[in-house]
């Protein structure tokens, strides 16, 4: 929009999600997404990112919806390498989930009638970034990176995550990333979510 502002605009169906356990291993969403970030100076950041999603099983039983926004304010200490940053954030999420059958997603759960969505919820926290540059750019050497964070969620009360992994240049032009999460009661659900993951970034 501007030479400080950037905006991109998300249309997604069928695409996986994961804001609960049921929904990660039997779920999708179909989505609206706005994000926007506006370079407040060269250190200091705003983004927000409003969605709207609608949920269903695999073989495609409705589920439900939900709005989802996540604002965020960050301070870049240092810029180049190891680059360390500081967030403050905020986020939202209200659910309306339907009632009666839910499809085939029930059969992951040992409970009748399982609650798929999450709760609706509000959560204010803050987090650390070390060495980011090499998980989201181009960067010719391969480093670690590192993201901490933790808030209170109304729901969840206080919560935590760690990200952790390296990251660099494969062939040149390109950005291959080997990571590890851990999360804590993640958005409005007291699950714990563990991943790893390979991504790999071509630019043009």
């Amino acid at each position: 929009i501007k030479p400080r502002t950037n905006l991109k605009i998300r249309f997604g169906k069928n695409i996986p999600t994961d804001e609960t356990i049921l929904l990660q291993y039997g779920g999708m969403k179909d989505i609206v997404e706005i994000n926007l970030t506006h370079n407040i100076t060269n250190r200091f950041f705003f983004y927000t990112s409003p969605s709207y999603n609608r949920y269903h099983s695999s073989e495609g039983k409705y589920l439900g919806e939900g709005f989802y926004i996540y604002n965020e304010l960050s301070y870049k200490l240092r810029v180049t390498y190891p680059d360390y940053t500081f967030r403050l954030y905020t986020m939202h999420g209200i659910y309306n989930e339907k009632s009666g059958y839910k499809g085939k997603i029930e059969e992951l759960s040992a409970f009748p009638r399982p609650q798929v969505l999450s709760d609706s919820f509000n959560e204010i926290g803050v987090g650390f970034l070390f060495g980011w540059e090499n998980y989201e750019t181009y960067v010719r050497v391969w480093r670690p990176f590192l993201s901490l964070h933790t808030g209170f969620n109304d729901v969840t009360d206080v919560n935590y995550s760690v990200f952790a992994g390296i990251g660099g240049a494969l062939l040149g032009q390109d950005n291959l990333s080997i990571n590890f999460s851990y999360i804590k009661s993640y958005k409005g659900s007291t699950e714990e979510i563990k991943t790893l993951q390979i991504r790999y970034i071509l630019y043009f």
